[in-house]
């Protein structure tokens, strides 16, 4: 979480909500799977903080230095990895198991269904 966007977990319809995002349809409710519901309750729970990223002192971290570990462990690590690959494997993810371009339009946030529809085209080139 960092200053341009709000994340907060909604009991009642068990969602993710992302909100003040770049465009609306990125102001969208996220599914997570139980499990990480689950962790997220544990972690509140269990933390007197208000942030689920922070730095060493309890203060919300901004996204360029999670940018910066990122890319830190990544060259450590040998594996290249980044954000935008997070959400590519997930869009592959979808495609692969036949979701439809609406949903994961919804899933992805993308406002507009070509951007959706043109990443499940761009998959299935790739293949």
């Amino acid at each position: 979480m960092y200053r341009d966007k709000s994340v907060y977990y909604d009991q009642y319809n068990k969602e993710l909500i992302v909100k003040i995002a770049k465009t609306e349809a990125s102001n969208n409710n996220i599914p997570i799977p139980k499990i990480l519901k689950q962790l997220l309750q544990d972690f509140i729970k269990n933390n007197s903080c208000d942030y689920v990223v922070t730095d060493n002192d309890l203060n919300m971290i901004n996204l360029q230095v999670l940018k910066t570990y990122l890319e830190r462990y990544s060259k450590r690590s040998g594996v290249h990895i980044s954000f935008h690959m997070l959400r590519h494997s997930f869009a592959t993810r979808l495609r692969k198991q036949n979701v439809d371009v609406k949903i994961a339009q919804r899933l992805l946030r993308h406002e507009n269904y070509q951007t959706t529809l043109d990443i499940y085209t761009s998959l299935e080139n790739e293949n």
